[in-house]
């Protein structure tokens, strides 16, 4: 959220999404409601996905930084929660990006950007769901 205000004062125009605790998103478009369009939508559908995409489709930048966090040790993290936080982390950043590449490529220019936490480089106990770095190696 902090790189809003950046682009907006190098004159971009922002498709912002989100899912929840949308107060803020929703208070930046209020004071540039002609520069900013907000998607809320759940994007660990595949509903939420074709809104984000939809919305997306004539960006020339796209900024990858939605992620949910996860903790909890290996063997006790639910299947729901190990597949929603991979559905939101990691799948979500590929299938917008599919979404919205053929756009960019019939442009002829484009630019996708992710973000990732510090956890994707050096994992931390208990976060197994949220990042599958793993510091020790396995003994059999």
């Amino acid at each position: 959220m902090r790189i809003t205000p950046s682009l907006l004062s190098a004159g971009y125009d922002l498709v912002l999404h989100g899912h929840r605790h949308m107060e803020a998103l929703i208070s930046m478009k209020a004071q540039h409601p002609e520069r900013i369009r907000i998607v809320s939508a759940d994007i660990a559908t595949e509903e939420g996905l074709g809104q984000v995409v939809e919305a997306a489709s004539g960006c020339d930048a796209v900024l990858h930084c939605a992620g949910i966090p996860s903790a909890g040790i290996s063997w006790k993290v639910s299947a729901e929660e190990f597949r929603n936080v991979n559905a939101v982390n990691y799948e979500a950043p590929f299938y917008i990006s599919q979404g919205i590449i053929p756009s960019m490529r019939s442009k002829g220019w484009g630019r996708i950007i992710f973000f990732s936490s510090i956890v994707a480089q050096t994992g931390i106990p208990g976060t197994s769901a949220y990042s599958p770095h793993l510091k020790a190696p396995c003994l059999a």
